[in-house]
C-alpha cells in the first residue's frame, strides 16, 4: 500500500523490514503486494491489469503468476495484508494507550 493509498484509506502505508533481512523473493512479493494494492483501490478490481501491476511492482507477469496464481488470489492477498497491517497497528495503539482504572 502505497503513502496515497494509505491517506486514502486512512491507514499508514504496511511496508516491510529491512532489506537486508529479507530475500529477494520476498522483497519482490512486498512490492507485488504494495502496487497491487494502489491499483485496486485507484482502479478497481476489474480496471486494474497484471500489466499495470507488474510494470508498478518493477517484476514479470510471471513472477506475479509464481507468487499468487491468478489476479483473484493476488486481491485477496492484497486484502489479508492490509488487514494484518491494521489489525497490528491496533494492537500496538491499543498498548499504547495510558491505563486507566
Amino acid at each position: 500500500m502505497s503513502t496515497e493509498t494509505a491517506q486514502a484509506t486512512g491507514a499508514a502505508a504496511p511496508r516491510s523490514g529491512s532489506g537486508a533481512l529479507q530475500s529477494r523473493s520476498a522483497r519482490k512479493r512486498r512490492a507485488i503486494l504494495d502496487a497491487a494494492t494502489d491499483a485496486f483501490v485507484s482502479l478497481g478490481f476489474d480496471a486494474t491489469s497484471m500489466d499495470d501491476v507488474a510494470r508498478a511492482a518493477s517484476v514479470s507477469k510471471p513472477t506475479i503468476y509464481n507468487h499468487f496464481g491468478d489476479k483473484e488470489s493476488l486481491f485477496r492477498a492484497a486484502i489479508l495484508a492490509a488487514i494484518e497491517y491494521t489489525e497490528a497497528n491496533t494492537h500496538e495503539m491499543i498498548a499504547a494507550l495510558p491505563r486507566t482504572q
